[in-house]
């Protein structure tokens, strides 16, 4: 059951990645027609794009990672022998979890640095970070 739900999640997140990657050459290959071809640029477009990549690059993260090619440091792994590749293998992504054990406390006291200062995307007006 958690199995055909992990798939199909991982399916809507393709799709959706899909999606994004598509929208965001055609948001670009408007701008660029609209910049050279019309001399006029439009104004959300570099936003658009921005946000869209933003999406793209943690979905296609998850995508990876659910395909086993997240990326990673293969140095160790490759010098290992065939046999401790298979044991190392069937640790999965242990290495991930000791490092985000390793990095979480260290996070919590750095949530909110550089967000004191309200930010805002100037096309979509909305407001990045907290008002103090």
């Amino acid at each position: 059951m958690l199995t055909r739900l992990g798939n199909l999640t991982n399916r809507s997140a393709e799709v959706a990645c899909s999606v994004m990657v598509l929208t965001m050459a055609l948001v670009v290959a408007t701008q660029v027609i609209c910049r050279y071809l019309l001399g006029a640029s439009l104004t959300w477009s570099e936003e658009a794009s921005r946000y869209l990549l933003i999406w793209i690059t943690f979905l296609g993260g998850s995508i990876a990672f659910k395909r086993g090619m997240h990326t990673g440091f293969d140095a160790v792994v490759r010098a290992l022998s065939p046999g401790a590749r298979r044991e190392k293998g069937a640790e999965g992504g242990s290495e991930a979890e000791f490092l985000t054990i390793l990095l979480a406390p260290k996070t919590g006291p750095r949530q909110g640095r550089g967000w004191s200062v309200a930010q805002s995307a100037s096309a979509a007006s909305i407001v990045l970070g907290r008002q103090e």
